[in-house]
């Protein structure tokens, strides 16, 4: 079987990552595979720093955009650029935690030929207080076992690490619309939904190499909550997601301003406690859900 493990490359050293692929790789006889990193208009800095660390030879490649034309083009071209029908996606802030990973996606590939496979995402041990809020986050609602993650394997998605055959890919691409931050991957799942295709999810997860400082996780967040009433509003596009659907009924009973007026009153308290070492997840909820219903608004004035 020919792998294609591709990276896509954005602010970041993925020399470390492509050392733990090759050494996964050579574990076990896969036969064919190629490492192709594509970098979407980093920093001049990164992309220095990327050309002359990574041992290119003729199983590794780097490419680069030149401009940045975000996470779903990227990942579009990177499929383009392959030479193999199996296709291995993985964030360029992963780390390996073994290095059984490749071995592990070969067997579940065979066991499952015509699924998309998702191996899941480690958190790690408790960071610094600057960097709570997003590991919080990541352990609560991504840092899933595969049975948790199979009750809804759509939902439970997301595009750091998994395996898919090449034309899956070709056939349904990324939105190369979605140039904003968040949903492009929950996006694909749901087109895979509604295209009957399979989403199996095993244990083989990845650490997640790149944690933010809360007032960057929080700025992140609110382009996702954006890009998503986005996808609602413009694209009628309705993922099923329990923001969507408190959004809705809140909506739907006309209590979406009282909600509002509610928050606003405590905005400032609970802005404060997000920012602490020990935040609520609650309270996190609370946030989304208020900057929700302010893009609503904002995108049935425009």
């Amino acid at each position: 079987m020919g792998l294609s493990i591709l990276l896509p490359v954005y602010q970041r050293s993925v020399h470390p990552l492509v050392e733990e692929l090759t050494q996964s790789c050579n574990q076990i006889p896969i036969g064919d595979y190629e490492i192709i990193c594509l970098d979407d208009f980093s920093d001049k800095e990164f992309k220095i720093g990327n050309k002359e660390n990574i041992d290119i030879d003729d199983r590794i490649f780097y490419y680069e955009n030149e401009s940045n034309l975000g996470r779903s083009v990227t990942r579009n071209k990177l499929a383009a650029l392959a030479r193999y029908e199996t296709l291995l996606y993985l964030d360029c802030d992963s780390r390996l935690l073994d290095l059984s990973f490749i071995s592990n996606y070969i067997h579940a590939k065979a066991q499952y030929p015509d699924r998309v496979i998702y191996g899941g995402t480690s958190y790690g041990n408790e960071p610094t207080k600057s960097y709570y809020l997003h590991w919080l986050t990541g352990i609560k609602s991504e840092a899933l076992n595969e049975d948790e993650r199979n009750k809804d394997e759509y939902l439970s998605f997301h595009s750091n690490n998994f395996l898919c055959d090449r034309e899956i890919i070709l056939k349904i691409p990324f939105d190369p619309q979605l140039i904003a931050y968040g949903h492009e991957d929950t996006l694909w799942a749901n087109q895979l939904k509604k295209a009957n295709i399979r989403i199996q999810h095993i244990p083989n997860p990845v650490k997640h190499d790149g944690l933010e400082n809360t007032e960057i996780f929080l700025s992140k967040t609110r382009e996702s909550v954006k890009q998503l009433v986005m996808l609602n509003s413009v694209k009628k596009q309705f993922l099923g997601s329990k923001l969507e659907t408190i959004g809705s009924r809140l909506k739907l009973l006309r209590m979406d301003k009282v909600y509002l007026w509610f928050f606003g009153c405590f905005e400032s308290k609970i802005n404060d406690r997000l920012l602490n070492k020990r935040p609520s997840i609650y309270l996190f909820k609370l946030y989304k859900l208020a900057w929700f219903i302010r893009f609503e608004n904002r995108e049935k004035m425009n």
